[in-house]
């Protein structure tokens, strides 16, 4: 669920979804011609609800719904630029690049033909970071650093500068900074971060226990493990 906020950016950005949309959440999902549920993690549903209640609710329903919408492709066009499925280029070794998943991928790792083939429950899945795919500690926090900094992306460090104990003579390693995130409206993501505010500030919000005592103003996401298929 921590990938939320990074898909209700794409969702904006290519129109699928609006602000003020309102999508009704009965506790699952079918797919066309389908009748297999995809399940939220509230059984009894959220009611009509629209993208910051989503964010802040944590809806899965709401996102099965525009990840079906978007489609694989997109989705992984975008939340890759937040980062997932790659090195994040830290001066750490033995970093994990994660797994984002595509068709492209799926081709190239399955010998079997009819495993190959990427299927739209897939999709829907993967719209809550289950599935196939895996992200890091780091790779999560880099993502949500992208995001509070409105797209502008830059190479994680540990080390900012080296010193000469003897000469006391200081290298300055400037910071790397790469390719912005391609979505350019400032109001989409003050939007979702507003809604980030309101997972830890507002009654209904998934992290209020954590952040309704606090003396500052916060944002954040909650997530968690797979704890049942969906």
């Amino acid at each position: 669920s921590t990938i939320k906020p990074m898909l209700a950016l794409a969702a904006l950005e290519i129109g699928v979804t609006n602000l003020t949309r309102r999508n009704f959440c009965r506790g699952f999902y079918t797919l066309p011609k389908s009748t297999h549920r995809y399940r939220d993690w509230k059984p009894g549903g959220h009611g009509a609800i629209n993208l910051n209640d989503a964010i802040a609710q944590s809806c899965d329903v709401y996102f099965y719904e525009i990840s079906t919408a978007i489609g694989i492709d997109q989705m992984h066009f975008y939340l890759g630029q937040f980062g997932f499925g790659q090195y994040t280029g830290m001066d750490i070794v033995n970093e994990h690049r994660g797994l984002l998943p595509s068709r492209d991928w799926k081709r190239r790792t399955f010998r079997e033909p009819a495993e190959q083939l990427w299927f739209p429950g897939e999709t829907v899945i993967a719209s809550i970071g289950q599935g196939y795919m895996l992200a890091t500690p780091l790779q999560l926090a880099n993502a949500t650093a992208i995001l509070a900094t409105r797209g502008k992306r830059f190479e994680p460090r540990i080390v900012v500068a080296i010193e000469n104990p003897l000469t006391g003579t200081k290298k300055i390693i400037p910071p790397n900074r790469l390719h912005d995130v391609e979505i350019g409206n400032d109001l989409y993501w003050q939007s979702v971060i507003s809604a980030m505010h309101a997972v830890m500030q507002s009654e209904k919000g998934t992290a209020w226990a954590t952040g309704r005592d606090a003396t500052y103003k916060m944002a954040g996401k909650s997530g968690t493990a797979q704890l049942f298929s969906v």
